[in-house]
């Protein structure tokens, strides 16, 4: 009988104490964010984001997209990456960063299923970004408009903001081009 309560407490706690030492191992992977980082960081996905970019890629949690579909994943991940294209088009090449989030998050209502500005409050985007999704103002917002016209086959209006922006065919058509080329390495 005492050796069936032995095995009762030292079970559990073996398994407390593999959890644990297999957290340790895989919780060092990626780094907790110090309290005073703004910005897109690995840690973010310890810090309850639901994605991160290193080197290049972005990596998403996958509880974000998991009960979405294909659709809603590939129709972000290509504004995210038209949007970054776009960036020196407008003048906004330093800006090309924000203009890859704003595209990532464009869609942020649909897969959290709230309302853009609720959606926008969860991730903790810059106002410039929230500015663009919301209120469509801002800095951001003319690519987030001429996107959208681009992605609705609303010529009259892209041809029109080509026009006022002087901003040549060949180099939306290579900018979403790209975007399309890019979703399929990262697919």
């Amino acid at each position: 009988m005492k050796d069936k309560k032995a095995l009762f407490i030292l079970i559990p706690f073996l398994l407390f104490v593999i959890i644990v030492g297999a957290l340790a191992i895989v919780g060092d992977r990626i780094p907790n964010n110090p309290p005073e980082t703004v910005g897109n960081t690995a840690g973010n996905l310890n810090n309850s984001g639901y994605f991160c970019e290193y080197d290049g890629t972005v990596y998403f949690a996958n509880a974000l997209y998991a009960d979405k579909p294909n659709e809603v994943t590939r129709l972000s991940l290509l504004r995210a990456k038209f949007a970054e294209n776009l960036a020196e088009a407008f003048g906004l090449k330093a800006q090309k960063d924000e203009l890859f989030l704003m595209g990532l998050f464009s869609v942020l209502d649909v897969i959290l299923e709230k309302p853009m500005a609720e959606a926008l409050k969860v991730v903790h985007v810059a106002g410039e970004i929230s500015n663009a999704l919301i209120y469509r103002i801002g800095v951001l917002a003319p690519v987030y408009d001429f996107m959208l016209h681009y992605e609705t086959a609303n010529w009259a209006e892209v041809s029109r903001l080509m026009l006022l922006k002087n901003i040549d065919m060949n180099t939306v058509y290579e900018a979403y081009t790209s975007a399309l080329k890019w979703y399929r390495t990262v697919r």
